[in-house]
């Protein structure tokens, strides 16, 4: 018989086990019901992790299929904060301080986060990479991403554009394109082993990433190698401040090269500063100058008011209009239309201008594009001014007669100089011939747009012979390269403050097209504030010469035109243009020379080209050896510029390497060499012109 105390004591320890049985099954059923779902999610978190696998963008190609921009793999690395032991921690971080050179505590800050990631480093090379050796730190994450590969550095660098530390485009064509380009990212569970390493599980959701389309270009990277070289060569040798030069096809509005001072390199976004990003030739506008008496010419041949040979008073260089002064830069008199053309006559064209009326010139100068934007595939173009009659003052007709009181883009400048060079028609300008898919499908194509016809084409056969002969005769001569006809026009204009005040400083242009009788190609070049003479025709023209010169020189465009030269193509084939680099340090001729594929002894140890056979400017046959006579620059002779205007001697002493200062002007009375520097000439003319005589 059991005692009643022992079956208290059994009652009660049955009761109690009892209850903790039914708390338990209640706890039970709330973890794993009620509960449930929360507290997978925290194992999951535990043991499973999402990354993102980047996507390629699409790769950049110019018009022959040459790779301009591909991807390339770099790495990231982050830390899981609560992974991360107390042990571990102070590793890591003296670990990346001393591969990257940067703050220990800064790193070890990170990695004691309150978060469940943060980036350590981004960007990472394979080679910075190899020295981490973070094999035994499981908390460290590393992410490869591809990365943007710029193949040519500096090569059209604001007109590609770059891409931020996420890969995504922030200028140029990466950004105005970056929807089609960027392509879509994809992602991969992975899951912790045993020893906590991340590996991927085929039993988790994953997606493939998507790489972006692929972009063709119009622009033909030699043309714009050619167009770089000597952008940057011009702007320092006239110690100008920036540049711009475009050139197109005017028959389809193709830009086949668009260069900027100073250039940036994409493969290096951390030192680009943001204001030489921007693509001046749509974004930054300026007063034309004598490159717009191309709008008042055309109006005039168009609307019958003028005729070439028509004789007109251009006031011995000042005539008083309103109580305003209209100032040429020379004296003439009594000349002919096509003479005021020639010689930039401004008197000439304010004359003209008004004969013509406000209706007609306002109506042409509109139909060139001026005042609107052209439409370009480029981001942030602007449209210019180009003020209606009724917000016109009293003078202002005559003087946008000469390109003052209008203000415009490079790339407008251009077009309208193109419609001209394709007889009278204006075409968009375009940058992106197609965008294709990953599958070869084409998503975007442009083809040659005509926007609408400017002016007749007996206008043109009017108008394209005084082009001509400003770049022969007149005051475009140090761009006329022989055999080769160029038509064109100089320009030079006060720049404008953000005030609407004229500056002291100039912008200088060049705008024209080659071969004059059948053009393939049409071009400008614009340099910023030239310190060392701002006239156009001293300092723009002959770098579009050498421009014209070495892509005439280059087969590139040899196969794709009929005629090239006045002489005809026929002339060229199998032959080339001997460049003159007389004058010319050693090495800068070897440079040029190589460039263009040219094989060349050098005679003698001088340090200069005193002497070059095949003399420049000759038709020789492609294989042709070039022999370069050396020397001291003591050796050297002065080119001849006595009796020239100084703006022609200017040019023509940097074409050859010197550095010029100008005393007065004028024609030239004597050039003096120092004597402790043989590079340095000094000019002496008659008194200084007038700052507001535009050529």
């Amino acid at each position: 018989m059991i005692p009643v105390q022992g079956l208290n004591r059994f009652f009660f320890i049955s009761m109690g086990l009892m209850i903790l049985f039914v708390i338990l099954v209640i706890r039970l059923f709330w973890v794993q019901v009620i509960e449930g779902t929360r507290y997978r999610e925290i194992g999951q978190k535990q043991y499973q992790e999402r990354f993102v696998v980047k996507a390629n963008r699409g790769v950049i190609y110019d018009r022959s299929g040459v790779p301009l921009v591909t991807n390339q793999i770099q790495y990231s690395f982050g830390v899981d904060p609560y992974m991360t032991s107390p042990e571990e921690a102070p590793l890591i971080a003296r670990r990346f301080s001393k591969v990257f050179g940067k703050s220990y505590s800064g790193y070890l800050a990170k990695i004691r986060q309150k978060t469940n990631f943060v980036w350590l480093e981004r960007g990472v090379s394979p080679d910075q990479r190899d020295r981490l050796a973070l094999q035994n730190f499981n908390s460290v994450v590393e992410v490869k991403e591809p990365t943007r590969l710029y193949r040519y550095n500096e090569r059209a660098g604001q007109l590609l554009g770059f891409t931020n530390i996420d890969n995504k485009g922030i200028s140029g064509l990466e950004l105005f394109h970056d929807s089609h380009i960027r392509g879509r990212d994809g992602f991969v569970v992975m899951q912790r082993d045993g020893r906590g390493r991340r590996v991927p599980s085929p039993d988790y959701a994953r997606q493939d990433p998507v790489n972006g389309k692929s972009v063709e270009l119009t622009v033909d990277v030699v043309t714009q190698s050619i167009v770089d070289e000597e952008l940057i060569q011009g702007v320092k040798s006239a110690g100008g401040t920036g540049g711009v030069a475009i050139f197109m096809v005017p028959q389809t509005g193709e830009i086949v090269a668009m260069s900027h001072y100073p250039p940036i390199n994409p493969n290096r976004p951390e030192k680009i500063d943001m204001k030489d990003a921007r693509l001046r030739a749509v974004t930054d506008v300026f007063e034309p100058g004598s490159t717009f008496k191309v709008v008042t010419a055309a109006a005039a041949y168009e609307y019958g008011i003028r005729r070439s040979s028509d004789w007109l008073n251009a006031e011995n260089g000042t005539w008083l209009y309103k109580g305003e002064k209209v100032i040429d830069h020379e004296r003439l008199g009594r000349i002919t239309f096509k003479e005021a053309i020639i010689h930039s006559s401004n008197v000439g064209m304010a004359k003209t201008g008004l004969m013509l009326g406000e209706e007609r010139f306002y109506k042409i100068a509109r139909n060139f594009g001026f005042g609107m934007e052209t439409g370009i595939d480029l981001p942030g173009e602007i449209a210019g001014t180009l003020k209606q009659p009724l917000e016109w003052s009293g003078i202002s007709l005559p003087w946008m007669s000469f390109g003052y009181e209008v203000l415009v883009t490079p790339v407008q400048m251009l077009n309208a100089y193109a419609a001209v060079a394709n007889r009278g028609r204006l075409m968009r300008p375009f940058v992106v011939r197609k965008i294709t898919g990953p599958d070869g499908t084409v998503v975007l194509e442009n083809r040659p747009s005509a926007i609408r016809q400017v002016i007749s084409a007996s206008t043109v056969d009017t108008l394209v012979p005084a082009l001509s002969a400003v770049v022969s005769e007149g005051t475009a001569k140090l761009a006329d390269i022989k055999p080769l006809s160029i038509a064109g026009k100089t320009g030079t204009a006060k720049k404008v403050s953000s005030t609407g005040q004229y500056e002291k400083s100039y912008m200088a242009s060049f705008v024209g097209f080659f071969p004059a009788e059948r053009p393939i190609l049409a071009g400008i070049v614009i340099l910023d504030s030239p310190s060392k003479g701002y006239y156009g025709g001293a300092v723009s023209a002959p770098i579009f010469g050498r421009i014209a010169q070495r892509i005439i020189g280059s087969s590139k465009w040899l196969d794709q035109t009929p005629v090239l030269l006045a002489a005809g193509a026929d002339t060229l084939k199998g032959r080339r243009l001997v460049p003159d680099v007389k004058y010319k340090s050693v090495s800068s001729a070897q440079v040029l020379l190589a460039d263009q594929g040219w094989d060349v002894e050098l005679i003698g140890n001088g340090k200069w080209i005193i002497g070059q056979t095949p003399a420049a400017d000759s038709l020789v046959d492609e294989d042709e050896t070039l022999y370069l006579k050396t020397g001291t620059a003591e050796s050297r002779s002065l080119p001849a510029v006595a009796g020239i205007p100084l703006r022609e001697a200017v040019g023509k002493l940097q074409t050859h390497g010197y550095n010029v200062r100008v005393a007065g002007s004028g024609a030239v009375q004597r050039a003096t060499p120092a004597k402790s520097d043989r590079k340095m000439v000094t000019l002496t003319g008659k008194s200084a012109p007038s700052p507001g005589g535009a050529q």
